[in-house]
């Protein structure tokens, strides 16, 4: 990386961990401050709002370059206490997961109708 810079967003994953408990005051900017200020290499942050209330919904993301951060990140900073609120860290569901889980109740539903 010369000069600092990113890698280009093509050349690289962006490993994430789900931040939950947050305060109805805490926004994006103030979670990237907190993790960059404790050294973390934070590659971006998000906390996730209502789309009409336009409030928290007490979640977000913080992503990274490397696993090795994200995990590092885990460990250091689960239960850690922010604007108020001790916050949880865990592992992000990965694409897959979800899709299989989508799957499986789909299959489960067609069964339970066959058998009516």
């Amino acid at each position: 990386m010369p000069g600092g810079a990113p890698p280009a967003k093509r050349d690289f994953l962006v490993h994430s961990l789900y931040i939950g408990n947050l305060s109805s005051k805490t926004f994006d900017l103030d979670l990237y401050k907190f993790f960059k200020s404790r050294g973390y290499a934070i590659a971006g942050v998000k906390v996730m709002f209502n789309k009409e209330s336009r409030q928290s919904r007490g979640y977000g993301y913080l992503n990274f370059y490397a696993q090795e951060e994200a995990e590092r990140c885990l460990e250091g900073m689960n239960n850690a206490v922010i604007d108020g609120k001790q916050i949880v860290l865990s592992k992000k569901k990965d694409k897959d997961f979800d899709s299989k889980a989508n799957s499986s109740s789909k299959i489960s539903q067609r069964r339970w109708i066959k058998t009516l």
